[in-house]
């Protein structure tokens, strides 16, 4: 970092609603985060999401489900009608939490569709809708959710060997939305070279825990 640069806090991304293997595949989307993409300062960005965490409660039990249900990671773990509606759901809660949505709030998936992917029938099986979709037509439901709701990032939107698919995804909504690696990439340098040269996602997320050595995370890191 150059002399004199300012650091600057990561802005942080915090699971609201959560699906797939973190709650009981309720929902085949494994999670629904709040981004205080509006926030001047870390204190008030943990302002923001405490209001969302407990207005999107509020909503979830106002609408007959379940609001005291969490998942693994702390979100709340409704059983909704459709992975659509925890967006919808969500978009409620900021505007409840007197926040504007995609300026002060936005809101990012982790998809995790290896959990749902078939590799026999090359298809996405969205078991909580009873849809099965082939991936450009799951690309298509993304496509729609962005254009739909203030979405900035997705995470793992295809599976970790649809290589043409995610290609497909980046040509799709590679300059809208951040397109991230995490399955499909797995800290792994070779992988991540992969992604590079077929112009397969737009950002990595960047794990020790996955590829084992220290060596190894930094040469991802330096890659990227």
């Amino acid at each position: 970092m150059p002399a004199g640069t300012a650091l600057q806090v990561p802005l942080p991304m915090v699971n609201i609603i959560s699906g797939g293997l973190h709650a009981g595949k309720k929902l085949d989307v494994q999670d629904f985060l709040a981004v205080p993409v509006g926030a001047d300062t870390y204190p008030r960005a943990l302002e923001m999401l405490s209001a969302v965490y407990w207005k999107t409660q509020e909503i979830i039990n106002e609408r007959g489900y379940v609001g005291w249900l969490l998942a693994d990671e702390g979100g709340f773990g409704p059983s909704l009608q459709s992975n659509e509606e925890a967006l919808e759901l969500l978009v409620a809660a900021i505007e409840r939490a007197g926040l504007r949505p995609g300026e002060d709030m936005a809101i990012a998936l982790d998809i995790a569709s290896s959990h749902f992917y078939d590799p026999d029938k090359d298809t996405y099986e969205l078991q909580s809708e009873g849809r099965t979709l082939l991936a450009g037509e799951m690309i298509d439901v993304l496509d729609r959710w962005c254009e739909r709701y203030p979405i900035v990032s997705i995470e793992d939107g295809l599976a970790e060997d649809d290589w043409k698919g995610w290609q497909q995804l980046t040509r799709r909504l590679g300059g809208k939305v951040q397109l991230v690696g995490d399955d499909l990439f797995t800290t792994n340098p070779e992988r991540i070279r992969k992604g590079i040269a077929g112009n397969a996602a737009n950002s990595v997320l960047v794990k020790m825990n996955q590829i084992g050595t220290l060596t190894e995370m930094v040469e991802a890191d330096v890659l990227v």
